[in-house]
């Protein structure tokens, strides 16, 4: 019996220190009928040289070049859009995946004829491991992606923890903003679309902090920019979803997203003033949301119906 395709979408640039640890990851998989499309987004170090020496090695890997640079969003649309197999993974080239994770994903999905399958991860640092989430009740159960987000405390907007299956994403049309903070709108469409969703105890993805993160380098204008671009798409899929909760906390959250970013820029303080007042005639009406909002606690709520400013000022001095 043959066995189905499982494409891995692999964008790189500047990762020349970790692609090979990805690589070696993902051609160690104990599920052998996959491809992996490992995509050059124009990287300007060593990356694509050691990517093409897998690639002689192993017919499986395929290399995927563009001119111009797309960034992480449009890298995985040229992904999806390639890609081949019934289902695929995203996984990120400073990242790496445990050698069991195809097979388990994969039969798990396809028993249960899933459009999405969760699983924990393992998040690394310098000094600390932990797995995520830390708690679920929610395993081995088949939902629709509304009632699974209804249920969780907390919505991971994280692309790569997921194996979906590409018909679904195609026929729905779903694709990844060609900004940063590229996953949020992403996972939040998928689950609002998503027929039959389920999550399992897998932390299968060590997924690696690094420090010149997009939340640890110096905020630019362009962060701004594309955290007010989240408020706007958030904001269009919590008004088709209105009575989902957990849609309704996470449009309400890209507020205070946009408010840390703003207060660590301080480039230009007249730009910085301007989209602070664009924003907020945004929350004007978000405003209205705030004191029912249920997946948010008291305390949370108090917070963002007073001040969004305030509510995100202080989110950096407990949490960084």
């Amino acid at each position: 019996m043959s066995l189905d395709l499982i494409s891995l979408i692999v964008p790189f640039y500047n990762v020349e220190q970790y692609i090979e640890r990805c690589i070696k990851s993902l051609l160690s998989q104990s599920y052998s009928n996959i491809e992996v499309l490992l995509i050059d987004d124009c990287s300007p170090d060593n990356s694509v040289k050691i990517a093409k020496e897998y690639a002689k090695k192993d017919k499986r890997i395929k290399i995927l070049q563009y001119k111009n640079n797309r960034g992480l969003g449009g890298a995985r649309n040229y992904g999806i859009e390639k890609a081949k197999g019934e289902y695929i993974l995203f996984v990120d080239s400073d990242d790496y995946i445990d050698s069991n994770s195809v097979q388990i994903l994969f039969d798990k999905a396809k028993k249960n004829d899933l459009c999405v399958l969760e699983a924990s991860y393992i998040k690394e640092s310098k000094n600390k491991s932990e797995i995520l989430p830390r708690k679920s009740t929610y395993f081995d159960t088949v939902f629709s992606g509304q009632e699974y987000w209804d249920l969780i405390p907390i919505a991971p907007v994280v692309a790569w923890n997921k194996l979906y299956k590409l018909s679904f994403l195609k026929e729905n049309n779903i694709v990844f903003k060609l900004r940063k903070f590229e996953d949020v709108a992403f996972t939040s469409e998928v689950f609002m679309k998503a027929k039959r969703v389920m999550n399992i105890n897998l932390p299968f993805y060590h997924y690696i902090v690094r420090e010149n993160s997009i939340m640890t380098v110096r905020t630019s204008i362009s962060h701004l920019e594309d955290a007010f671009s989240l408020i706007k798409d958030m904001k269009v899929l919590f008004e088709a979803n209105p009575k989902n909760e957990q849609m309704k906390k996470s449009y309400l959250y890209t507020y205070i997203g946009f408010f840390r970013l703003w207060h660590l820029y301080s480039h230009d303080l007249i730009i910085k003033k301007k989209m602070k007042h664009e924003v907020m005639i945004f929350f004007k009406d978000a405003k209205k949301l705030v004191l029912n909002a249920s997946k948010l606690g008291f305390i949370q709520r108090l917070l963002l119906f007073i001040s969004p400013t305030l509510t995100s000022k202080l989110y950096l001095l407990t949490r960084g």
